[in-house]
């Protein structure tokens, strides 16, 4: 081979391996891109999982916030847990009192001596105490006593048998009173606790737990027709008459005043609303009595039978059974069978409507009132001037 073949051959042995590493040159340097641009793809696939993962966490704290809103919003922490009343109990129970009283009548044996217990709630520090009209009624001798132990003879403010509210007084200061809540805000399945002095036990008070069953009930008892009555199945038995029904705030939202009594029946217990004994401890405080306004009615509700018997077109209002003499209603003009069905314009669907209009201080003494009815099937307007209620 000559030399100048042999340069050639070297040439091109030099330049194919030139060739050869550039090319592998090449491949490396696309190896390294894809790589790098693998490790971006990585680095932002991390930072999306990152994110995410932040997210989440954010989420999870917005739930367990609400739910700690929630639990220290409720009246139970733990919906899985009943509610201690120990530190509420122990509270309120130094405004609690028990009433013990003593009557004399006269029967056809002669006089009779007799007892009878029940329970207060005191509402100043001065020593106004509220209670139940029927606690007190015909008493002699009004005896308190008090957490402390200690006992003092009250006297009798007044007394209304028509809400079965009364409110004496000892001659006592630096007591301790309970709040009587004049909007409580009720709903049916609130837990309430009843104290009171039950079948008259020597001791502490009887304390009881449970739930708001119905509110704005109606019971006839004897003459009293009351009303806006809270219904639970708290315990309450003789002797609590006249305690509180509190809420887990410890404020007053109903005076016990009664538990059905049937052999059917069971856990059935009333209370007047603390609305109502609200307005009338006042009265009570201030005037010795409640001063109502009567129109001189007794009426009913309008029903299938009273329809059927007196041939009536109205399906709602207030039925006129009697009127008292000499009362407004009389000298208004109003008749047994009248209808009434608006007062003031006021439509009124039934006996509870007008005791509401009463009750709520709408009607006053010496108001005169436009009394809407039916009478033989044509509807009239009657003007009445409203009187004070004479006493039983």
């Amino acid at each position: 081979m000559n030399i100048r073949n042999y340069t050639i051959i070297i040439l091109i042995l030099i330049m194919s391996t030139t060739i050869i590493s550039c090319n592998s040159l090449r491949s490396n340097e696309d190896n390294e891109k894809q790589e790098l641009q693998s490790v971006e793809d990585n680095k932002q696939l991390l930072n999306e999982i990152s994110n995410i993962r932040n997210e989440v966490q954010t989420l999870k704290n917005s739930i367990d916030s609400n739910t700690n809103t929630t639990n220290t919003n409720s009246s139970l922490p733990n919906p899985n847990v009943l509610p201690s009343i120990a530190d509420l109990v122990e509270v309120t129970r130094p405004g609690v009192v028990s009433i013990v009283i003593s009557s004399t009548q006269n029967t056809f044996f002669g006089r009779q001596d007799s007892e009878g217990a029940g329970s207060g709630i005191i509402i100043s520090e001065d020593g106004y105490i509220l209670t139940n009209s029927h606690v007190v009624d015909l008493a002699n001798v009004i005896t308190v006593s008090f957490y402390d132990e200690t006992e003092a003879e009250a006297k009798l403010i007044g007394q209304d048998p028509l809400t079965d509210l009364a409110v004496i007084k000892v001659d006592k200061s630096g007591l301790t009173p309970l709040s009587i809540s004049s909007n409580n805000n009720l709903r049916v399945g609130d837990w309430v606790v009843a104290i009171g002095n039950a079948i008259g036990l020597k001791g502490e008070p009887t304390v009881t737990l449970g739930i708001v069953s119905a509110l704005e009930r109606e019971l006839a008892i004897d003459s009293t027709y009351l009303t806006e009555l809270i219904q639970t199945d708290a315990v309450i038995n003789p002797g609590n008459s006249g305690g509180p029904l509190l809420n887990l705030d410890g404020d007053v939202i109903g005076i016990n005043t009664i538990k059905y009594v049937e052999t059917s029946t069971d856990g059935i217990g009333f209370a007047i609303s603390s609305e109502t004994a609200y307005t009338i401890m006042q009265q009570l405080i201030q005037n010795g009595k409640v001063i109502w306004p009567w129109i001189g009615i007794g009426a009913q509700d309008i029903d299938s039978q009273n329809i059927d018997e007196l041939n009536l077109n109205a399906t709602e209002g207030v039925l006129i059974r009697s009127i008292s003499p000499n009362g407004p209603a009389e000298k208004g003009g109003l008749l047994a069978n009248d209808i009434i069905i608006a007062i003031d314009q006021k439509p009124i669907r039934n006996v509870k409507e007008l005791q509401t209009l009463r009750q709520t201080g709408y009607l006053s003494i010496g108001q005169e009132i436009t009394v809407t009815i039916i009478r033989e099937k044509v509807a009239q307007d009657i003007l009445i001037t409203l009187e004070e209620q004479p006493r039983l």
